[in-house]
């Protein structure tokens, strides 16, 4: 049944309540007594722009048009997705190369799929908003949502970095086994006493160091010619040739030689460039519960040999030992992502 009003919009009836036709604004049906709320429908633009509320945080777009269940789940995915993880990190072996990239790709699909839906779902809702928005919609609402979900994922991510970490190398001084930029991941889980010739991340009230272990507790230790001895015996030293390495001011051209310290399980790689005052250090006991730490760039490093008073690190503490370095990730050299650099 059709009838006239005032303005001359056609009028319909059902079941004896009019409602007037428009482009843009109809009744629709709600609650169990058959109450009617205005809905009026968005634009493309608005639309795109309540999806892409997702970007900021999966869900808000959701929480945005009315949609509170999947809105608050997705907003709640990434931090379970991080849990979960975090649980894989604790019951799994150490982390190898193929497993950070399968870590990796895991990672990088579930959080393109959580955004996606997020956006879809946001789409397909967003097309009609009520007259009245609820509590939980609000703008101001919502960047209060914004702020408790940020804080729940630094919390999840610091948990999940508290088993493996990236880290990234500012400096040469562990050339040639670490080079400026090299990205590595690095074992944070608490672990033994390292042993001789470990490469450890330490802590200081500065920032943190890559290092490899020379000598520990109780050990003597000096420097002679260059060559590190320990509890009374030299390390094997062995004339590799040239080897050109970045430094401050460009390429510098040093001799890489093979190094093996008294009680170290294989040898590694060492750089000298040229004779410095480093290179000779009388007899000192390494304290308990200290170790002592030489860069692999031997006239460019910082380390042990160094008083903190004079920017170095001087005897360092077991308790600064934060983790261990596993593999390369990323490097500007890509022969050497993926190296292990666990020694």
């Amino acid at each position: 049944m059709e009838s006239r009003g005032v303005n001359g919009q056609a009028k319909r009836w059902r079941g004896g309540t009019p409602y007037t036709t428009h482009k843009l604004v109809r009744y629709k049906a709600r609650g169990h007594l058959g109450a009617r709320t205005l809905m009026a429908e968005r634009s493309i633009a608005t639309r795109l722009g309540i999806s892409a509320l997702n970007i900021l945080g999966p869900g808000l777009g959701l929480l945005r048009v009315g949609e509170a269940r999947r809105g608050f789940a997705f907003l709640a995915a990434p931090v379970f997705v991080l849990l979960a993880f975090t649980l894989a990190f604790a019951l799994l072996p150490t982390m190898t190369l193929a497993g950070g990239i399968a870590v990796s790709a895991a990672a990088i699909a579930m959080a393109l799929a959580i955004l996606g839906g997020s956006v879809w779902l946001t789409w397909r809702a967003s097309r009609e908003r009520p007259a009245r928005l609820p509590l939980y919609a609000r703008w101001y609402v919502l960047v209060v949502i914004i702020i408790i979900s940020g804080l729940a994922s630094d919390l999840a991510i610091e948990l999940a970095h508290s088993y493996y970490k990236p880290f990234y190398l500012p400096s040469d001084s562990m050339a040639p086994t670490l080079s400026r930029s090299d990205k590595i991941i690095a074992d944070m889980r608490a672990r033994q006493r390292p042993a001789m010739g470990a490469i450890v991340l330490v802590r200081t009230p500065d920032a943190i160091y890559v290092k490899r272990v020379a000598a520990l507790p109780g050990d003597s230790v000096a420097m002679r010619a260059g060559v590190p001895i320990i509890n009374g015996k030299a390390a094997l030293q062995r004339n590799e040739g040239k080897i050109d390495v970045s430094g401050s001011d460009g390429m510098e051209s040093g001799i890489l030689f093979t190094e093996q310290f008294p009680g170290e399980a294989s040898p590694h790689h060492i750089v000298k460039i040229e004779q410095s005052a480093l290179d000779d250090m009388p007899t000192t006991v390494v304290p308990a519960g200290h170790i002592f730490l030489l860069g692999d760039n031997r006239d460019r490093s910082a380390d042990s040999r160094v008083s903190p008073e004079n920017m170095g690190l001087g005897m360092v503490s077991e308790a600064r030992v934060i983790g261990r370095p596993l593999f390369i990730h990323w490097s500007a050299d890509r022969s050497r992502i993926g190296r292990d650099v666990s020694h």
